[in-house]
């Protein structure tokens, strides 16, 4: 689907030279998807192979662990498919963290609560037709003709996630309180 998609948007903006970069999350995914890239007939690159990434060259392959946050913080517009087949969904404050607008798919169960936030402050656009590529051409193509859409509903993801990680470094500390009062007061006995 995302390979159709890409490939379609290749042909739509020839003078963009889009980059795709692939990251599976399971490094025993990585030459399972380089060999769906080779057969969709893309040109790639892949991290490992320490080449430079050149105009030319539409596709990368980030065929690294632990780097998300980095290939994140690279894009202009995020996919989070996981949710694009029913395995739950992954979760996308990773990529809002980064001020970076999100696509989705409409398999967000495992992380709904986040997805509809983020959805209702403009920041997601979840695709509720994820079986042809051309739901996803129109979603991508609206901010690839739009950057600066895609960069406010990006700041939105931002905002909200600055607000969950106040939420979170509340709880840390009120955590860390509880367990210092309780040693403390084994130590008193």
């Amino acid at each position: 689907l995302i390979l159709e998609s890409f490939a379609t948007l290749l042909n739509n903006f020839p003078a963009k030279n889009l980059l795709l970069i692939v990251v599976p999350r399971h490094p025993e995914r990585f030459d399972t998807v380089a060999n769906l890239i080779e057969k969709s007939h893309l040109t790639m690159v892949k991290r490992s192979d320490n080449h430079p990434i050149l105009p030319e060259i539409p596709l990368f392959l980030a065929d690294s662990m632990n780097e998300l946050g980095i290939w994140y913080a690279l894009a202009d517009i995020t996919l989070v498919c996981g949710s694009f087949v029913d395995i739950g969904g992954h979760n996308p404050i990773e990529a809002a963290i980064v001020g970076k607008p999100i696509i989705m798919g409409k398999y967000t169960q495992s992380c709904q609560q986040i997805v509809d936030k983020l959805k209702s402050v403009g920041a997601l656009w979840q695709l509720e037709n994820t079986q042809t590529p051309e739901t996803l051409t129109k979603t991508l193509t609206i901010w690839i003709n739009q950057p600066e859409q895609a960069k406010q509903a990006g700041q939105a993801g931002l905002q909200l996630a600055e607000k969950f990680q106040d939420v979170t470094q509340q709880q840390v500390g009120m955590i860390e309180r509880v367990l210092a009062n309780h040693q403390n007061h084994l130590k008193h006995r």
